[in-house]
């Protein structure tokens, strides 16, 4: 019997200071999203492609959008969900989740070890994920997701040589409040989630989200000594974000997070139609009916991760 573990801490925002000046053209004012959104006509979707507020009929890319509220319909709690209304979006899955990879118009880069760099990069509020697992965490508190193919190495590095998926979280709101909310499916999966607005002042504001979600897996490993469930996962975390106007061109944006996650991932049946004379004398395959595996390697992973960013953004900077 060789049982292996593996275990890895990533940092979800790279522990790292960000300090960006999103400037405009000179004689241009960079719009304030709130203002942007209230002169939107119908229909018309706002979006943060090339790192300033735009319609998305103006941006001169291919670029899909969607709101927080689409990808909670879909019922999904990572990237996975996401590849199903997504054109030309694909995941490549591996012995564990931090190896799994994205793919953008058939272009990725197909990992082996989580130190490997990806060529689909994931952004998240400004802060760029160093490693391909990190895309796969928890799709919390989502105001929108753009996705870009082609190419966005000029604004999103050289790790976005097929693509780049930019994900913008919820701001604060200027009153108290908030929400909850929690679901509960088949084979024993469990998703809580709660937000709170808590405004400090008029200039400052703070949002805090905590979440939790464990599922049981939907296939058994009944390999002699393991016998239980795999493809489960039990992840929780909390983020917090405070938005401080300093001046009417001037706004500070301080979010943190910390995230735990234990996974039993990945295990794949493969459903074969059985022919020829060598499938007369080996059980009958159940093809897709199969829901059980016999393998003596345990591929799970043990994720602990935390990050904080600084961003500052100025409608006046100079761009020179």
């Amino acid at each position: 019997m060789k049982s292996t573990l593996r275990a890895s801490s990533a940092l979800a925002l790279a522990t790292l200071v960000l300090i960006t000046f999103a400037a405009p053209a000179v004689a241009q004012q960079a719009p304030d999203d709130d203002a942007a959104t209230d002169e939107l006509a119908p229909g018309e979707i706002l979006v943060t492609a090339q790192k300033r507020s735009e319609r998305l009929q103006d941006v001169p890319l291919a670029v899909t959008a969607l709101s927080g509220a689409r990808l909670a319909d879909q019922g999904g709690i990572n990237l996975e969900t996401a590849q199903t209304i997504i054109p030309t979006l694909n995941i490549q899955k591996s012995g564990t989740t931090l190896n799994q990879s994205l793919y953008m118009r058939g272009v990725g880069t197909a990992t082996f070890s989580i130190a490997a760099e990806p060529s689909v990069s994931t952004v998240v509020d400004g802060v760029v994920y160093a490693r391909a697992g990190e895309a796969f965490s928890d799709l919390v508190d989502i105001e929108r997701m753009e996705v870009l193919r082609g190419p966005q190495g000029t604004l999103f590095g050289k790790n976005a040589s097929a693509g780049a998926i930019n994900i913008v979280t919820k701001r604060p709101g200027s009153v108290v409040g908030g929400t909850a909310e929690a679901s509960y499916f088949s084979e024993s999966e469990f998703r809580g989630r709660v937000a709170l607005d808590l405004p400090l002042s008029e200039a400052v504001r703070s949002r805090w989200v905590g979440f939790y979600s464990e599922y049981d897996g939907n296939i058994t490993n009944v390999a002699p000594n393991v016998n239980s469930k795999v493809n489960g996962y039990k992840h929780y975390g909390l983020r917090g974000m405070i938005v401080a106007d300093v001046s009417p061109d001037v706004r500070f944006t301080l979010i943190g997070d910390w995230r735990k996650a234990d996974d039993d991932c990945c295990a794949q049946v493969i459903g074969t139609v059985g022919t020829g004379l060598a499938f007369q004398v080996l059980p009958t395959p159940l093809d897709k009916e199969s829901r059980t595996i016999n393998q003596n390697l345990v591929t799970a992973t043990k994720e602990q991760s935390w990050g904080i960013s600084l961003q500052a953004v100025s409608a006046w900077a100079a761009i020179h």
